[in-house]
């Protein structure tokens, strides 16, 4: 009998702590590893610039997913050509910017405990990131060139925007837009071309009715 209450407790407490485990839902596989559905959240609330890190989200999951996609491929790349990462001091001050994102140090708290994550584990995202934004300035960003006619035509076909400006200001702000806009260009680009020899599977789909 006294045998038989153990096996009955033991079987209890088994299936109190399956209970309590929480499954998480793969949304990906990229190149053999799982992006998990936390993982997007993760990526979408502390490194996707909004005017309001705290407010509801209203980014379709589609796009949500996309973009944590192609943050692991260029994380994958940073590790091959990325020579040496941020500093602890250049992490520490990004991670203090993601947290005044936040309407309160509490509300930053709570966006932690809902998605199971300490703040050293965001600090290692933190620096992920800025992994990856070293790997776009150096890889992508740094060949790029606004030449000169360019600028001149832009400002040419735009002479009314930059009136009461001197000349050569006009053209440096010219620059700064024509380059921007080069780089959003650009990065698109290598991350097509990252995707293109990539192994990716989605696996949302069924779960969401997308067809």
């Amino acid at each position: 009998m006294k045998t038989l209450l153990i096996r009955i407790l033991l079987l209890f407490t088994v299936s109190t702590a399956f209970a309590e485990t929480t499954v998480e839902q793969v949304a990906a596989i990229v190149n053999g590893r799982a992006l998990l559905l936390s993982d997007i959240k993760r990526h979408h609330l502390f490194f996707v610039k909004k005017n309001d890190a705290s407010s509801e989200d209203e980014v379709d999951l589609c796009v949500q997913l996309e973009q944590s996609v192609d943050h692991l491929l260029l994380r994958a790349e940073a590790e091959r050509f990325v020579l040496h990462g941020p500093s602890e001091n250049k992490i520490h001050q990004h991670l203090d910017i993601i947290r005044r994102r936040f309407k309160s140090e509490e509300a930053f708290k709570k966006a932690l405990r809902q998605l199971g994550i300490s703040t050293e584990e965001l600090q290692k995202e933190v620096a992920d990131d800025l992994w990856v934004q070293q790997l776009l300035r150096e890889r992508v960003d740094a060949f790029i060139v606004v030449p000169h006619k360019e600028v001149e035509r832009y400002y040419q076909e735009r002479r009314n925007l930059f009136s009461g400006k001197k000349k050569e200001d006009a053209y440096t702000a010219i620059e700064k837009i024509l380059s921007k806009e080069k780089e959003t260009i650009r990065r698109k680009e290598y991350i097509a071309g990252l995707r293109k020899n990539a192994r990716i599977e989605i696996n949302l789909k069924p779960l969401y009715g997308r067809n």
